[in-house]
């Protein structure tokens, strides 16, 4: 009888003390997810920078939806919602992220990070040209910032961002040496394009746009446009770059009337195609283009 009472007892204590263990671990990891930090991203080539770099210990939202276009973009309620809710933004020192200045008045708790700092920007002050994510070396300073602030809020993590950065280096390095492989016997290193959309990569890797076929400010003027035409015949374009999943009739028309042939490049920025993909892909049609100018 003691015996049986000796056991009851001591299976009692065993559940109720495995009952304890799972209540404080379940506590702890709810405490975890509450102190967790929630970071919005602003634009998608950061977001993915970002997601590279935090993997599975970190998430992040993306403020602009998938496939959406940056250029074009403004807070709507349901962004404004979801904002209230986040603890840092990441977002860019550049006209393209204007709605960001709202965003204190939206939450006045959030903290902006702004990742591209030491970024070597084409441009000046509101005139910067936004598409620094057509430069491998931009994205890699991005990438290092981005780095260094995870380090920062959630140094018991730090080796496991360091790892991933690093990773991620080595991915960036290894696709700009593809790129420079790729284009470095291009003879013909001149080009034009819809709009201004290739500037870093063209500087990156000693190419030079001669032309666009629209500007920020309007319409090509008709002087513009003849100055244009005698750049096409005395350099021998043969192509124009317009961009995936945007309008590009403006540099279909012109390319039918003086024939030359459209090649369109995915612009890294919408996230419909993953960012190393698209870029390989790009420089593959860039090549394929100039080729046939040589």
């Amino acid at each position: 009888m003691k015996k049986k009472n000796f056991l009851f007892i001591f299976f009692l204590f065993l559940i109720l003390y495995l009952i304890a263990i799972t209540l404080f671990f379940f506590s702890k990891k709810n405490n975890l997810l509450l102190n967790e930090k929630k970071i919005g991203v602003s634009l998608y080539p950061i977001y993915f920078l970002a997601k590279e770099i935090g993997g599975e210990k970190k998430k992040f939202e993306l403020i602009i939806p998938l496939g959406s276009d940056p250029h074009h973009f403004d807070l709507t309620p349901e962004i404004v919602n979801r904002i209230q809710k986040l603890d840092y933004i990441l977002y860019t020192d550049l006209s393209i992220d204007f709605w960001v200045s709202r965003i204190k008045n939206i939450n006045p708790e959030i903290k902006l990070v702004n990742v591209t700092q030491g970024v070597n920007f084409i441009g000046k002050d509101k005139e910067k040209d936004p598409h620094f994510w057509f430069s491998l070396k931009e994205n890699l300073k991005i990438a290092e910032n981005i780095y260094k602030f995870l380090e920062e809020i959630d140094s018991q993590n730090r080796e496991h961002y360091k790892e991933r950065y690093l990773k991620l280096k080595e991915k960036i390095e290894e696709l700009d040496k593809f790129t420079f492989n790729e284009l470095k016997n291009i003879k013909n290193r001149k080009f034009i394009t819809q709009h201004n959309f290739l500037a870093y990569f063209a500087r990156d890797y000693n190419f030079e746009i001669i032309g666009y076929l629209e500007k920020e400010e309007g319409e090509l003027t008709p002087n513009e446009i003849k100055n244009l035409i005698l750049s096409i015949k005395k350099y021998s374009i043969k192509s124009i770059f317009g961009e995936k999943f945007a309008s590009n009739k403006k540099a279909e028309n012109f390319a039918q009337e003086y024939n030359l042939k459209v090649y369109y490049l995915d612009s890294l920025e919408t996230g419909k195609e993953d960012f190393f993909s698209a870029y390989r892909e790009n420089v593959k049609i860039i090549k394929e283009a100039l080729e046939n100018q040589n």
